[in-house]
Order: C-alpha cells, then structure tokens, then sequence
C-alpha cells in the first residue's frame, strides 16, 4: 500500500499543487468580487451534484466488490445523462431569469458545465473503484493541467468568462478520453440504478451535510460581512486545501481494500486495526506539511498577491482546519465499510449548527475573517474526533474517544508550532523566513519521529 500511496500521491500532489497555483493566480487576476463569483460557482457545482442521489457512491462501492464492473459503469452513465441532462437545462433557464448578476453568472456556467463535469466523475469514480490507479493518475494530470492552463490563461484574456471556458475544456478532455480508453455506452438498467442509489444516497446525504459543513463558514461570511469578504476567505481556502487533497489521496489508495474486506471482515465490518494506521499517520505527516506551508505563506501572498494579506492569518489557521477535514474524510471512510453511515447525518447536522453559532456569535461580538476560521477550527476538531469513535473497534466510548485525542494531538502541536515559531522570528525578509523554517523542523522533531517510529497513538489491543 505504501508504494500505491507514494505512486498515487506523487501523481495527485502534482495535480493538487498546479489547483493551488491555479486559485492564487485566479485570485490575483480577477480581484476578490470576481474570485468570489468564481466560488459562488463552485458551491452551486457542488450542491446541484447531489441530484444523483449518491449513484456516484454506489458505482464506486458496486465496481469494487461486485462482479462485471463494465455492466456497473453503463447503468452508471445512462444514470447520469437521465439526472443531468434535464438539471443542466434546468440551471441554464434559472440564470437567463434571475435578477442577480452574480448568481446569474454561477447558474449559467453550472448549467453549460454541469453534464460534463459529472461524466468525469464517472470516469474517475469508476477507475478509482476498479483499483486502475495508474490510469486514474493519468488521466487528473492531464486535467488537471488543462484546467491549470487554460483557466488562468482564459481569465488574463477574457475575465470570469474564460475562467469557466478553461474548466469547461479540462472537464471534456477528461471525459472524452476515459471513455476512449473504456468505451461504456449507456445501458438503462433500473435494477442497477436502484442499487447504485440505494447504496450511495445514505452516503451521499452526509456527504451533503459534509459539504454543507465545510460551506457553513463561507456562507456565513458572505452573508454578514459581504462579497468581497467572502473573495478574501475564499482566497485563503484555495491556499489551504493541501490537507483535504491529501486525505482524497490516501481515501483512493485504501478504499478498494477497505471496501473489499465488506465481504471478509465480519458483517461488513472494516479492518479496525488498519483505519487506525491510516489516520494516525495521516495526522502526523498531513500536520507537518501544512505547518511547512503556513510558514511560507506569508512571504508568498505578499510576493505574488499583496492585495490578499489580510488573508494571510485565516489561510494559517485553515491548512489545519483542511487537515481536520481530511482526518473526517478518511474515517468517514471507515464508517461506511462498517455500515454506521446512518449516524453521520446527525454528526454533521451538530458541526454544521457548532460552526454557523460560533462564526455568529464571534462576528455579533466584533470579530473578522480570523476569529470565523478559529470557529471551523473548533467546529471540524469535535466532528472529526465523533467521527472516529464510530470507528473505533473499542467499545467503551471514553476510551474510543481519548483514542481520538490523541490522533488529532499532532495538529495542535503544529498549529502552536507555526504561531509560536512566527511570533519569535517574523517573516521580514529572506534570512528570518529560513530561521524561521529551522525553527519549525526543530518544533515538530518529535512528532517526525514517531511518524518514522510508527505514532504517537497505538491502536487498542483487542
């Protein structure tokens, strides 16, 4: 698995890497009321997805452990094209009737992208389900590279529009050459559909609640503290998205096995033993990367996009709230191999309520962009710990819950790390950013080295 994770990984971090270079320069040439357009976009994208009723979830569960994935992936696209093809047509005529310039604006683009998008999704769903790593690799460089190039490209000439012509292009591309690759012409089968629905829509729905966790903050700032406040925030989580991207990386190297194991481990019960591994040594290496990143943030905003400072604190404070995310993602993960995803709706309905009270009431008491990334901090730390005590194989829930602490420890040392190591050497110049990297290292020594000694936090003894 380590080499899938460092093969997968490499090919993924590129692609992962060109998307935050590709939202910084974004950023930068459109200036923070378009930028934030630009995520209105992507949350419309995101939320109008979820009329497929899970059948992403189901394909990638069905193609993993059942027989004939080639029959899973036609029923999957003739799913698609039936949901899609109508919605997009739906999106397209909301935004020639709507008042408002920018919803317009994120409803037409949904509409004219939204069908090619979710056949990517397929593809890439269907690869990462059937275990074609490699494959899967390929295909999100050269996507992901397109989009990289066009899309900043497109922007510099044409502004918003050609920020939405250069998605578009990535996205066809994409499509187009998976199904050259595995021709999957769309066969109705109502069987398969309702399984496929059947399996992902509980999945789906937390999904939903997931996203609209992650989302709860942002529309809170959008709402109380305008567009352009929004563009600023929007600006630090495009930085900050390496702990996110991470744990998708580590979610599509384990999942055919964890998924596999449904069939082995006891009721559908997941490797207890192995989701304990997989998040301990994420909350250690995904920490110290961010914690590498939000030291260099600084001096990086300021050299390429200095109109975005005033983000520089929300986009610290966030790299570790990504990293909390990515911890939920994975034990999400889990969850659903032990078939508990009954409960995640209601865990992510409590940290959707924690995070839009504390962003409130920080903003009611006077507080900015900071203290609202302080609130999703708190807010993703107490949903991820919930999370992986449903994981967890010890049935004393206090002992699952210390368990838990103790996986999420490493993020806060990190954290400490990064304020307290910028507090003695500020970033001014070249020479007080290399000390300050020194400094770093020499803060997270013990935690590199329980990584390399296996973690900090054992897993309990059966």
């Amino acid at each position: 698995m380590t080499k899938r994770l460092i093969g997968y990984g490499a090919a993924r971090g590129a692609v992962d890497a060109l998307t935050s270079v590709r939202g910084i320069a974004l950023a930068s040439i459109l200036g923070a009321e378009s930028f934030g357009v630009w995520l209105l976009f992507r949350i419309f994208l995101r939320y109008l997805s979820f009329a497929g009723l899970g059948m992403q979830r189901g394909l990638e569960f069905s193609v993993a452990s059942e027989r004939d994935p080639e029959g899973w992936g036609k029923a999957g696209v003739a799913l698609v094209l039936a949901i899609f093809v109508p919605l997009g047509l739906l999106a397209l005529l909301a935004g020639m009737l709507w008042n408002d310039g920018p919803v317009a604006t994120a409803l037409l683009a949904v509409g004219a992208m939204i069908l090619v998008n979710r056949l990517w999704i397929l593809g890439s769903t269907y690869l990462r389900g059937a275990g074609a790593l490699r494959d899967l690799a390929r295909l999100e460089v050269i996507v992901g590279l397109l989009q990289a190039v066009l899309v900043v490209l497109l922007a510099f000439w044409f502004g918003l529009p050609g920020t939405f012509a250069g998605m578009f292009a990535g996205f066809l591309a994409g499509a187009l050459l998976f199904f050259a690759g595995r021709p999957l012409p769309p066969v109705w089968d109502g069987q398969r559909a309702a399984a496929m629905i059947r399996i992902g829509f509980p999945v789906t729905l937390s999904g939903l609640l997931l996203a609209s966790f992650s989302f709860s903050d942002r529309l809170v700032v959008g709402a109380f503290l305008g567009v352009k406040a929004l563009g600023l925030y929007g600006f630090a989580i495009a930085a900050a998205e390496i702990g996110q991207n991470l744990a998708n990386v580590t979610r599509t190297v384990v999942l055919p096995d964890i998924y596999r194991r449904t069939d082995t481990a006891g009721g559908g019960a997941a490797d207890a033993g192995q989701m304990h591994r997989v998040l301990t040594g994420f909350s250690i290496y995904v920490p110290i990367i961010c914690g590498y990143f939000a030291v260099m943030i600084g001096p990086a905003v300021s050299a390429v996009a200095p109109e975005f400072n005033d983000a520089i604190p929300v986009t610290r404070t966030y790299l570790f709230v990504a990293a909390l995310h990515g911890l939920s993602i994975l034990a999400t993960l889990g969850v659903v191999a032990r078939g508990q995803q009954a409960l995640l709706p209601i865990l992510s309905l409590a940290g959707i309520a924690l995070n839009v009270a504390l962003s409130y009431a920080l903003l009611q008491r006077g507080g900015g962009l900071s203290e609202v990334a302080v609130a999703a901090l708190i807010s993703h730390s107490l949903h991820a710990c919930a999370i992986m005590v449903l994981v967890s194989d010890n049935h004393r829930r206090s002992l699952a819950a210390l368990q838990a602490v103790k996986i999420l420890f490493p993020v806060f040392w990190c954290l400490a790390a990064v304020h307290l190591v910028l507090w003695l050497v500020p970033t001014t110049s070249f020479g007080t950013f290399a000390a300050a990297m020194v400094c770093f290292t020499l803060a997270i020594a013990p935690l590199a080295l329980s990584l390399r000694s296996g973690g900090p936090a054992r897993g309990p003894r059966r």
